[in-house]
């Protein structure tokens, strides 16, 4: 049995279930999935790095399959950038079909905010509209890369970075401000987790060598 019709079988698929990647599925499988309204993370930078293949996201779109991006684990990805996600979903999906108009940079920008805030079932969420939370992330143009700005849109694809961001807000609350972080000692949280990756890997080595 195919894997999506697997899942559906066993109640994993549907408006409530996000599956990631999806690349090698056929054409039943993808109209499972529109028919079922399940959503689909691509993450791009994860399916290049492992060699995993090209997702036909343009595909799913055109089908009215609701696609986010992702980022996939560190160790498959390393940057977890955003912005990177953004600029490789529509480059690897240009390749695929040969086509430079495919999934063109404010399709790419609905799939990492508005679908993706659909994907996980939140609610006045992934745009910028009233009676909407405002989650808001604002953004330098005083950078070579930003001169001049002709398309917005393009810009955010395609040139712009993760340290370009200059402050975030989560409903209302800024939580990232000049290069700081709100609330939260990002010294202490890296130390941390460097502590936490030495205990582990003291762990596997244990394993490993008993």
């Amino acid at each position: 049995m195919r894997n999506i019709f697997w899942l559906d079988e066993v109640g994993l698929t549907g408006e409530d279930v996000v599956l990631a990647h999806c690349v090698w599925t056929d054409e039943a499988e993808r109209e499972l999935l529109a028919e079922s309204g399940t959503h689909v993370c691509h993450c791009p930078s994860s399916n290049m790095k492992l060699a995993s293949g090209i997702a036909p996201v343009a595909e799913y779109l055109d089908r009215g399959i609701n696609v986010a991006l992702g980022n996939d684990g560190p160790p498959c990805n390393n940057t977890l950038d955003a912005f990177t996600e953004m600029r490789q979903a529509s480059l690897l999906q240009k390749v695929e079909t040969l086509d430079p108009t495919t999934t063109a940079a404010e399709t790419v920008f609905e799939m990492a905010t508005r679908n993706g805030a659909a994907a996980a079932g939140f609610e006045r969420i992934g745009e910028l509209r009233e009676g909407w939370k405002a989650d808001i992330v604002g953004m330098t143009t005083d950078v070579t890369r930003a001169t001049p700005v002709n398309d917005v849109f393009s810009h955010i694809v395609y040139a712009a970075h993760g340290d370009d961001v200059e402050f975030t807000m989560v409903d209302g609350a800024v939580l990232y401000d000049g290069n700081e972080h709100v609330g939260v000692d990002a010294a202490v949280v890296r130390e941390q987790a460097r502590e936490y990756a030495t205990e582990l890997n003291a762990t596997l080595k244990t394993y490993s060598n008993s």
